[in-house]
């Protein structure tokens, strides 16, 4: 491919598609077991290591409360996210990846046990979040954040 296309791609991180896979629940104080799924486009890559990414945030969404509780008209709209935790995890090594390549990484991430289940309430949840990147020059690929369920 061509220089710009190399460029592009060092921009987009669109070198390769990441997918990464746990179990439906998770357990805090327990490792989980994670696959990373990734499918190479049309070049080799170099890969520093395959990452798996934990997060957990509070949100805060309030729409017409009564901060006060008095029953007045002062009503209050807003929202708020807060990250509690953020961990990191490298499940493989650096190595090269060839073109059109396909392959599954697997690793745990430890979870840990000091920090809230997942939660939804009126006006506020805690949600935790699992996420692969391919750590590597440019803009990391990455299979973008997903929500799971931890207890």
């Amino acid at each position: 491919m061509g220089f710009l296309s190399n460029m592009k791609n060092n921009l987009t991180g669109s070198w390769a598609n990441v997918n990464v896979r746990t179990a439906p629940q998770l357990r805090r104080g327990e490792p989980a077991s994670v696959a990373v799924d990734v499918q190479v486009k049309d070049n080799d890559i170099t890969v520093n290591g395959v990452i798996v990414e934990l997060s957990l945030q509070e949100r805060v969404s309030l729409n017409g409360v009564d901060l006060m509780g008095d029953g007045d008209d002062e009503r209050v709209d807003g929202r708020a996210i807060e990250r509690l935790h953020h961990q990191e995890f490298t499940i493989a090594a650096g190595q090269q990846l060839g073109a059109n390549q396909a392959g599954s990484f697997e690793g745990q991430v430890q979870l840990p046990t000091h920090l809230p289940p997942s939660a939804r309430g009126r006006n506020a949840e805690f949600r935790w979040q699992v996420r692969a990147r391919l750590d590597m020059k440019g803009n990391d690929p990455d299979s973008g954040w997903q929500v799971v369920e931890v207890h």
